[in-house]
């Protein structure tokens, strides 16, 4: 049984024990294994328009969340700011990079520049490293996060750097530009996660770089 078909049945015999919440986890990560909605649906006895609330409510921010998880708000209210939210999004994006995304930029730019620091890659090789992250980002095959994929956006970024770490594989305790190049490219995809705001930090970065 592949380990699709083992999260679906997990999920099933879960389903009646799990709050709203633990639910559109579990629906989110296995649609973005590639289930589709109508075929979980069929599997878990329910509509697809149910697992699509469900998936709304797991796109929801972080904050409203909690306040659902708690019982401050209902599973439709948490829906209801998601969808808000989201609207919000597409605005922003139709204006271009406004004034907050910009901000998280820059901050994911200081945390990049810090973990620099902290890994202490030469001054000279940094550049190189962001040149090289960005195309890795682009062609490379991104690892298959399986569950984890679904509780990326709750996991603080010290820690999604840790878990991104790749394997040691030089022996001489030195470790290469590709090397430090593909952590790179691994913890800000999956560390930030709006891709606007990567891009631009990385960018900042660089720019940073060039001109000290």
């Amino acid at each position: 049984m592949t380990d699709t078909k083992l999260a679906v049945a997990d999920l099933r015999s879960r389903w009646h024990a799990f709050c709203d919440l633990d639910r559109a986890r579990a629906v989110q990560s296995i649609h973005r294994a590639g289930v589709s909605l109508h075929e979980l649906a069929l599997h878990l006895n329910c509509s697809p328009s149910l697992l699509s609330h469900l998936l709304r409510a797991a796109r929801a921010r972080a904050e409203d969340r909690e306040l659902a998880r708690s019982g401050e708000i209902s599973t439709r209210e948490l829906v209801r700011r998601a969808g808000s939210s989201a609207f919000r999004s597409r605005s922003i994006h139709g204006e271009g990079i406004a004034f907050d995304c910009e901000f998280a930029a820059v901050q994911a730019s200081q945390a990049i520049t810090n973990w620099f620091d902290e890994q202490q890659v030469a001054s000279t090789e940094r550049e190189e490293v962001i040149k090289q992250a960005g195309s890795y980002q682009a062609r490379a095959d991104m690892p298959d996060l399986g569950s984890l994929g679904a509780y990326l956006s709750d996991i603080p970024l010290g820690e999604v750097i840790r878990l991104f770490r790749p394997a040691d594989i030089e022996n001489d305790g030195n470790r290469s530009v590709a090397w430090f190049a593909e952590w790179l490219a691994l913890w800000t995809l999956h560390g930030i996660l709006d891709d606007r705001v990567r891009t631009r930090a990385l960018d900042l970065a660089l720019d940073n770089r060039s001109q000290s």
